[in-house]
């Protein structure tokens, strides 16, 4: 008696098992690449994988920006060292950077820059979740965390802040700091800003904090630079009629948004106390016939 065979009940079986074992074998990979990942992981880079929705970072909108004066400094306070982002070494961009093993007696001055939007939401290399409006930061070597006193040597403020991310890693850089803290510190228009990081022993508590002596408030960003001076000009007559004793200034700064060389430089207008603090309440009605609108507070 002959024996039939159905072969194409017999290859697409082989196929099924071959499929399964295939599927099998991917998440085992898979499985290995996500628990070095998340041993391993920066915030900015991540290989091939882009888990941000903008492109650029930026500044929130203005009706987005809480009131910073009520954003509270983090209270230094002993954590164990958070499961992610404390490998004693890790690679980005080609180079290799070693974790501390502690931050006692870490300081340091150098550049600090600030990150915004395009991370807001998203998790930093410790777990936690980005919140610009918080007074955080990014280190590319201290244990995660760690509070630090940072100081803007320009203006002398000073700010305290929970280091729980990795960064910044363009430039010569040392710290990237959240947008309240950048604030706060007076650094927000120019994008960066020469500081003193000096780590804090949560069992310490002589550290102080200096809230310096002036604010500076944002009335104004233009493409074109003439727009920037007759503004200026404008505010500078008023002033001068309520005999009123503050410093108007343009500070230039690259527009990401813009792709065109001509578009790449916004000038803004900034105006600050030359002596004791600026009154916004005051500033503001007092501007209150002049074409500005959406005042930021910078500083």
């Amino acid at each position: 008696m002959a024996l039939h065979i159905n072969t194409n009940h017999t290859a697409k079986s082989a196929i099924r098992v071959f499929l399964v074992l295939v599927i099998l074998n991917f998440l085992g990979c898979s499985s290995g690449l996500s628990s070095n990942y998340q041993k391993n992981r920066s915030r900015k880079t991540i290989g091939a994988v882009n888990r941000y929705t903008k492109k650029q970072d930026g500044h929130p909108h203005p009706s987005h920006i809480p009131d910073l004066a009520n954003i509270s400094e983090p209270k230094p306070k002993y954590e164990p060292k958070s499961r992610y982002g404390n490998s004693p070494n890790y690679t980005v961009f080609n180079k290799t950077y070693s974790v501390l093993k502690s931050s006692d007696g870490y300081k340091e001055r150098g550049y600090a820059s600030w990150y915004g939007t395009k991370f807001h939401g998203f998790r930093t290399s410790s777990g936690e979740v980005y919140d610009m409006y918080s007074m955080t930061a990014a280190h590319k070597t201290l244990p995660l965390p760690t509070y630090a006193k940072i100081t803007n040597l320009h203006n002398k403020h000073s700010v305290i802040v929970k280091i729980n991310d990795r960064g910044p890693f363009h430039g010569d850089r040392i710290i990237d700091l959240s947008y309240a803290a950048a604030s706060k510190l007076g650094i927000i228009a120019n994008g960066v800003g020469v500081v003193e990081v000096t780590a804090i022993n949560p069992r310490d508590k002589n550290y102080t904090v200096s809230p310096g002596s002036s604010s500076t408030l944002q009335l104004g960003a233009f493409i074109q630079e003439s727009n920037a001076k007759n503004l200026v000009n404008k505010l500078e007559e008023v002033l001068k009629q309520h005999k009123q004793n503050y410093k108007i200034n343009i500070v230039l700064q690259k527009n990401d948004l813009k792709k065109t060389i001509k578009e790449n430089i916004l000038y803004k207008v900034v105006i600050s106390s030359v002596n004791g603090e600026l009154n916004v309440k005051q500033l503001k009605k007092l501007l209150s016939s002049m074409p500005v609108q959406d005042a930021i507070m910078i500083n």
